[in-house]
């Protein structure tokens, strides 16, 4: 997979909210699959934070009207960054990255 450092306006606004989390070094990147991953400075670093929705939730924001997705979106970030704020501890390191997963349950929150 391929890694890019431009990122889609909904990844940027999360990575924009968690940046302080991760050391200098570690950057925010956009897979080609259109996930956010938090890598370090090596791609022997790896991933230390991934964040991404659900297919069948992007497929619901799809069909969603531009107002309706806004806030939906609005309130995924925060759910996102709220998963990645109280999981991520950088003086504990993990084998494997911190999944943040945004799903369609988290829509029904009526």
């Amino acid at each position: 997979m391929k890694f890019h450092t431009t990122l889609s306006e909904f990844n940027r606004r999360i990575a924009d909210r968690v940046r302080d989390l991760f050391s200098h070094d570690v950057t925010p990147q956009q897979g080609d699959d259109g996930r956010l991953y938090f890598r370090g400075p090596s791609p022997s670093t790896g991933a230390q934070v991934v964040a991404y929705l659900e297919s069948d939730l992007q497929s619901a924001l799809d069909k969603m009207s531009p107002e309706a997705r806004e806030e939906n979106e609005g309130y995924l970030i925060e759910n996102l960054v709220t998963q990645i704020r109280t999981q991520y501890d950088p003086n504990k390191p993990r084998r494997e990255a911190l999944e943040a997963k945004g799903t369609v349950a988290m829509l029904q929150r009526e």
